[in-house]
């Protein structure tokens, strides 16, 4: 890492002079600032950071404070953090102005000096271009996990989230009803809280509902039942540390909701992509449930069928399924030019381009939709 600026306010006398272990996926960071019980990242997508800070306190010796924080959202807010004080000396950090990077993130090209840039992605959905009514009853889960605790990475899935989340406030969604869980927010606590909780204690009768997750997905090897596995998830002990995707079926379907969107950019296989399984055993073939019952208001779309492997694209830092779903939104799914996107719109469109998409990939990835009613305009 290099700390190429550091700048405190009067009074204080930090100096930054290490940054450790950071989970940059793209972006890096171009400011950061602790104040109170607040450390802030500004940036666009959700990453976590373990930082260092030393300084000298009058008469009492240098004092090192550790601390870690994880990115809530764009607009930034404390997941956690810890201090670990040397000397017995505890200091309030008050601010500090930080540009830093990683000498070799993810995708990572060298710049001049051998100074690392921001992954070169080439990506046409990061902007929404949509602009629809507000919906002020409208609610929204967005869970994306990349950098797992326990389990290989799902690539790009906290960007995937990200991003859905800016299209969604481009349907309409207000802001302040969007929960965005990403990184080491994104644990079975906190979908437990916001799905069993948050939702059926928002939604309205003339609410619609949406859950997006962008992560791994596991099978349980015994049963066929399929899991959700958030960051804190392990597919050893999927009954106690993922969520099945059962329940959450039909705890969305019991919501009071009018109508109820779900995404899932996961597989459930163990195969691979965006699956994982318990280090031994083998993959699952077509013996996993994962079809969403039938509901009046309960509309599901999926990265792929049972038995297949969801993928990701390298060069749009998305996973497939996510990129053409927003592509999809943007408007190219609009068959009919009628400037409104329907579900079966939607899926049609996916349909055919996840799978053109995948065959490149020489695998094969086939969406799909069970809804309530496949006309559902999402704008």
């Amino acid at each position: 890492m290099t700390v190429t600026t550091t700048q405190v306010l009067p009074g204080t006398r930090e100096e930054i002079t290490d940054l450790l272990q950071t989970e940059f996926s793209r972006e890096v960071y171009t400011w950061a600032h602790m104040a109170d019980d607040t450390w802030q990242f500004d940036s666009q997508n959700p990453h976590s950071a373990k930082v260092v800070f030393r300084f000298s306190t009058a008469g009492a010796g240098q004092t090192e404070v550790e601390m870690t924080a994880t990115q809530m959202n764009s607009e930034s807010a404390l997941r956690s953090w810890e201090e670990s004080v040397l000397d017995g000396v505890r200091e309030k950090l008050r601010q500090a102005r930080i540009v830093a990077e990683r000498t070799q993130p993810d995708g990572a090209v060298p710049g001049p000096g051998g100074e690392p840039k921001a992954p070169a992605f080439s990506s046409d959905v990061e902007k929404p271009g949509l602009s629809s009514a507000p919906r002020p009853d409208d609610l929204a889960l967005v869970v994306g996990v990349e950098k797992y605790q326990l389990v290989p990475s799902a690539d790009y899935g906290e960007r995937d989230a990200a991003t859905f989340r800016d299209y969604l406030l481009g349907l309409g969604v207000p802001e302040e009803n969007i929960v965005l869980l990403t990184g080491a927010r994104a644990t079975r606590t906190g979908l437990v809280k916001y799905l069993e909780e948050w939702l059926p204690r928002n939604a309205s009768a003339e609410s619609r509902v949406y859950f997006y997750f962008s992560g791994h997905g596991a099978p349980d090897p015994k049963t066929g039942e399929a899991f959700l596995v958030p960051w804190d998830g392990d597919p050893r002990f999927l009954e106690s540390s993922g969520y099945p995707l059962a329940k959450l079926y039909s705890g969305l379907a019991g919501l009071k909701a009018r109508e109820v969107v779900v995404a899932l950019d996961s597989c459930f296989s163990g195969a691979g992509g965006r699956s994982v399984l318990a280090k031994g055993i083998r993959p699952l073939v077509a013996k996993v449930r994962t079809e969403a019952p039938a509901s009046r208001k309960l509309s599901v779309l999926t990265a792929s069928s049972a038995e297949e492997v969801a993928g990701s694209l390298e060069k749009k830092g998305h996973g497939l399924f996510t990129y053409y779903l927003l592509k999809g939104l943007q408007g190219e799914a609009d068959a009919d030019k009628d400037k409104h996107v329907t579900l079966a719109e939607l899926h049609a469109y996916l349909g055919k381009s996840v799978a053109k998409a995948a065959r490149l990939q020489n695998r094969e990835q086939s969406p799909q939709l069970k809804a309530a009613d496949p006309a559902l305009k999402l704008y």
